[in-house]
């Protein structure tokens, strides 16, 4: 936490360091969440890295310093990021994995809009098998995933084994995949 805070204040002065080690730490996660939107490695890339400037040059105006809030904060640029090239280009791949241009359709407002709410509902289900986690569960993997933590760190905060950490992050992962299955089965979103 208090790392955290050495990094948000560092980026808040423009520190080079700070910003490359904010960059680092939430590189990988903002790539796939971007690229759930706009299903093309190259171009989540570039938002990704357009979304971290906008985030550099607004961060002095974030306040609430836990690793959830900036989590989310930086989330919601990266989403807003996505959703912007969308509907600036509004073209949508018949082949998602696909990089040959050739095969492109318009895209309509309402069909970005039933994307984002499909997104939406996804994180927001997530969230809640997340809650249905065993607390031991729960803290480890919300340490490993979205702090970013080593096994090593993890174990030494919850005074548990190495392999302990491990283990209940697998079974987290196992567990959250089941959960994540029936909701989405449910709710018509696989």
């Amino acid at each position: 936490m208090e790392n955290l805070e050495n990094i948000i204040k560092g980026c808040c002065e423009k520190n080079q360091t700070s910003q490359q080690q904010f960059y680092n730490l939430y590189y990988d996660k903002m790539l796939i969440v971007s690229y759930q939107y706009v299903k093309n490695q190259h171009t989540a890339e570039d938002i990704v890295q357009e979304s971290f400037i906008k985030a550099f040059d607004s961060i002095s105006s974030f306040t609430r310093k836990t690793p959830g809030a900036l989590y989310s904060w930086i989330r919601r640029i990266i989403v807003n990021g996505s959703i912007d090239y969308i509907r600036k280009n509004k073209v949508r791949k018949i082949y998602p994995d696909d990089d040959i241009e050739r095969y492109i359709l318009p895209i309509n407002d309402w069909e970005i809009e039933e994307l984002h709410k499909t997104n939406i509902l996804k994180e927001e289900l997530a969230l809640k098998a997340l809650s249905q986690l065993s607390p031991q569960y729960r803290r480890v993997f919300t340490m490993f995933v979205l702090e970013g933590k080593s096994h090593k760190k993890i174990a030494d905060e919850l005074g548990i084994n190495v392999s302990t950490s491990k283990t209940n992050y697998m079974k987290a992962k196992r567990n959250l995949a089941k959960i994540l299955k029936l909701k989405f089965e449910e709710k018509d979103l696989v």
